[in-house]
């Protein structure tokens, strides 16, 4: 076919000079129509393509313009992400709305909530969604910002099928046909570069896809067991239990207290499957892996290198990881012989070689034998155990040597012994006493048994031990480790005869007691030395302090000295009575995780717990007596305590935990959180409630 252009390019001319001959005046109020626009004032087309998005060609008073039209659809992919493409060839938006409110959205709790949503047309509705973050990119506490939505879990469960994306505010995953071509690695979910560019009010031709890393694990119960240390780089390093995962976890802070890192140390499961952002805590894997990392103790050396002591719950042995100039991890069993490792300390002797002192609940058949104890049944032998390392880079079993600084046997538990066949009944006492198994007596009830005592099978009660406290039985509990000079000494409980005892020395070390709870006129003797801990001067007299709990009046008490001996109980021996006024927590219990430091000018310094109270208290030195120079009061805080100082620095760093519990989806969790808290003796100046 010829095109008839040329014909009207040709035609315009002559038509002009028809004008000019006709003398036509032309009206001035009337509007040129511009090339490509309609009379209405649209778009001129050809064809769908010519038109904007939402807008179809279509014959208008014989012109071919651009108007608003309902979408058409073959497949869902024609259109907007979150529609679908109904039987009728027309595009549906998929979405929940919600008359009713949050209930229409999910469990009480659920991160899903009700919002107004208003479209292209200016019509708006209720529809279920995420909320957005804020300008700060930060959203209530348990929930984390994903792509400007605050989430408790990743949207869509976390993965879409390649040929698909995720669509947040339906939490479901959207088939972009071939506009896409993405395929997304673990830890990372297929998303419209836009995430708002959905439903009717679309601009369908701008629909582009990425893929985005998916929000970090998160847990509910990171900071038990924590304890810090002052690095030589200007940072305050502590380690801590991640309870929900079972991990050992090592975070770091600034000298303004701000969190700078994170590291997940031990274990995290190899081979496991990601299912969060792999940049963020355990690689994103929440697979459960060793439960390790309980009862930790930290120190650095002078080249940053870092030390850490723990606990292996799940093979109950003593543990150590190091971190090396290179800053990567490498992770080592110290003692594996019987159920050992609880309550560690670790310090570096003066050529920087780590020991550790940890305490020993149960031997094993050719563990240390206990010198001077009966050793038939390794099972009942507790003790306070050392292991030095023979250079200051162990790697090996072999780079060990452990030995007790004191055991003893614990008594015989009820039922100790029984053999097959038998069970463990409750006697006429309360005690418990090992029963032959019957059969014949029927019936017994909920928490009773069929046992024969020699006198016939009788229905009879099964034995439960109900200890008043979660503390093991035994001696060496609570040990805390120092170098005074080359001399190693060493701070315990003893809970066979519950009192304070400690020991020094550079090679035997020779245990003698510091605080046997007894006074001159008192008939009873009180219970002494729970969560000993020991700090020594490093300068001047190289006085050794020692703080304990007095289980009995409730206090917490102090062991300050040149030589370890019995204390004469001098007018400073009292950190804290406890006796707080009806007006406040009224008589406490405090003491509980203390930890005692030396700052650079000589003061001694305490951070403690109140646990009656749940308040974290620092107490300073004077000369003859304590003060409390601060108290964090908001919430369960001052859990495991542990006090640090930066070289050239006057700030005190508290590190602690907060225990609490919150609601998630309707449901109680625990919600442990670390924090650091900061005290400056020369201006007063400090952390407010709850960090920095």
């Amino acid at each position: 076919m010829v095109s008839p252009f040329p014909r009207i390019s040709l035609a315009l001319p002559l038509f002009a000079i028809a004008l000019v001959l006709s003398d036509c005046k032309c009206h001035k109020d009337t509007p040129l129509q511009k090339a490509g626009v309609c009379a209405s004032g649209a778009k001129s087309c050809s064809k769908d393509a010519d038109c904007p998005d939402h807008d179809a060609c279509t014959a208008e008073a014989g012109e071919n313009c651009c108007e608003f039209a309902a979408r058409t659809c073959k497949q869902s992919s024609d259109c907007c992400p979150g529609q679908i493409c109904k039987r009728d060839g027309h595009c549906f938006d998929q979405r929940i709305e919600c008359p009713n409110g949050d209930s229409d959205c999910g469990d009480p709790g659920s991160d899903r909530v009700c919002l107004t949503y208003t479209d292209g047309q200016g019509k708006t509705d209720q529809v279920c969604g995420y909320a957005p973050c804020d300008a700060t990119h930060a959203c209530d506490t348990g929930l984390s910002c994903f792509r400007g939505f605050c989430v408790a879990s990743p949207p869509c469960s976390g993965h879409c099928d390649d040929g698909n994306i995720c669509i947040p505010q339906t939490n479901t995953c959207w088939d972009y046909g071939d506009r896409c071509q993405i395929s997304c690695g673990a830890g990372f979910l297929p998303m419209e570069t836009d995430p708002n560019n959905i439903w009717d009010s679309c601009n369908n031709h701008a629909v582009t896809c990425e893929c985005d890393e998916l929000p970090p694990l998160t847990s509910n119960d990171l900071g038990r067991y924590s304890a810090s240390t002052a690095m030589s780089d200007g940072h305050v390093a502590v380690s801590m239990y991640d309870g929900q995962y079972g991990d050992l976890v090592v975070r770091y802070y600034d000298n303004t207290g701000a969190v700078t890192a994170t590291e997940y140390v031990d274990g995290v499961p190899d081979g496991g499957t990601i299912v969060a952002g792999p940049s963020g805590p355990r690689g994103g894997i929440s697979d459960p892996g060793s439960n390790v990392g309980e009862y930790t103790s930290i120190v650095a050396d002078s080249t940053g290198r870092l030390f850490v002591s723990y606990y292996d719950v799940d093979h109950g042995d003593l543990k150590l990881a190091i971190r090396g100039t290179d800053k990567s991890w490498t992770t080592q069993t110290v003692d594996s012989n019987g159920d050992v490792g609880l309550y560690t300390s670790i310090a570096l002797d003066p050529s920087g070689k780590p020991v550790i002192a940890y305490f020993q609940r149960a031997g094993a058949t050719g563990s240390t034998q206990c010198p001077g104890g009966d050793n038939t049944h390794p099972d009942l032998v507790t003790g306070v155990k050392l292991a030095k390392a023979s250079s200051a880079n162990p790697a090996h079993p072999s780079d060990w040597s452990t030995s007790f600084v004191e055991c003893a046997a614990i008594p015989a538990p009820n039922c100790y012994g029984c053999g097959s066949g038998q069970v463990c009944v409750t006697d006429s006492n309360g005690n418990g006493v090992c029963s032959q198994s019957a059969s014949g007596c029927g019936i017994c009830g909920s928490g009773n048994v069929c046992a024969n005592d020699g006198s016939g099978a009788a229905c009879a009660t099964l034995f439960t031990a109900k200890p008043l406290l979660n503390i093991p039985a035994g001696v060496g509990l609570y040990p805390s480790v120092a170098f005074n000079g080359s001399s190693i000494v060493v701070a315990y409980y003893d809970h066979l005869n519950k009192v304070l005892r400690a020991a020094t020395g550079t090679g035997t070390l020779s245990p003698v007691t510091i605080d046997d709870g007894c006074s001159a006129n008192a008939s009873t003797c009180d219970d002494v030395g729970m969560f000993s801990n020991l700090a020594v001067e490093p300068g001047g007299q190289h006085r050794i302090a020692i703080a304990y709990h007095d289980a009995t009046t409730r206090g917490l008490k102090l062991y300050l000295g040149t030589t370890l001996a019995l204390t004469t109980n001098p007018s400073d021996a009292v950190i804290d009575d406890g006796h707080e006024p009806a007006t406040g927590d009224g008589p406490s219990y405090v003491g509980g995780n203390v930890h005692l430091k030396f700052a650079a000018d000589g003061t001694l310094w305490a951070a403690y717990h109140n646990s009656t109270g749940n308040d974290l208290r620092l107490a300073q030195h004077g000369t003859s007596s304590w003060t409390v120079k601060k108290k964090w009061t908001q919430g369960a805080v001052g859990w495991f305590a542990s006090a640090s100082q930066l070289t050239g620095a006057t700030k005190l760093y508290i590190a602690h935990a907060q225990l609490h519990t919150k609601l998630q989806q309707g449901h109680p969790v625990k919600d442990t959180t670390p924090h650091l808290e900061f005290y400056d003796p020369t201006s007063g100046a400090s952390s407010s409630d709850g960090g920095p």
